[in-house]
């Protein structure tokens, strides 16, 4: 696998992701269209009786505390994907009674939620 540009300064320590970081307000965080549409996500559960319910997918895509938790519980990195000025944590956590990684990636120049998943471990 070869890098984008070998000429230029990495990061091997994170340090510029955790400065960037900083400029993050997690009480104030916007969503992309995207995240916003899977509060909407809703999946059949089987029900012990026979019955079926739905329920939300991803209910904490609206939580400022996980938000903060996921942020408290991983040393953030520089997005993955290259958006410039973004970084992601990849903190383990539960949901639902799962183990698994909560998946975080915030744009800091916009304060805005661009991934928000939670990932179940096999």
């Amino acid at each position: 696998m070869y890098v984008h540009n070998p000429h230029t300064w990495i990061d091997p320590l994170g340090l510029n992701a955790c400065e960037t970081a900083r400029k993050i307000d997690a009480d104030n965080l916007k969503t992309t269209r995207t995240v916003e549409r899977h509060l909407d996500d809703v999946a059949d559960k089987f029900q012990k009786d026979g019955g079926r319910a739905k329920i939300q997918n991803r209910p904490f895509t609206d939580s400022s505390l996980i938000v903060r938790e996921i942020m408290a519980g991983s040393k953030p990195k520089a997005d993955p994907r290259g958006t410039e000025g973004a970084v992601r944590w990849d903190t383990p956590g539960s949901f639902r009674g799962r183990e698994g990684t909560w998946e975080l990636v915030i744009d800091a120049n916009t304060n805005t939620i661009l991934h928000f998943n939670f990932v179940r471990g096999e």
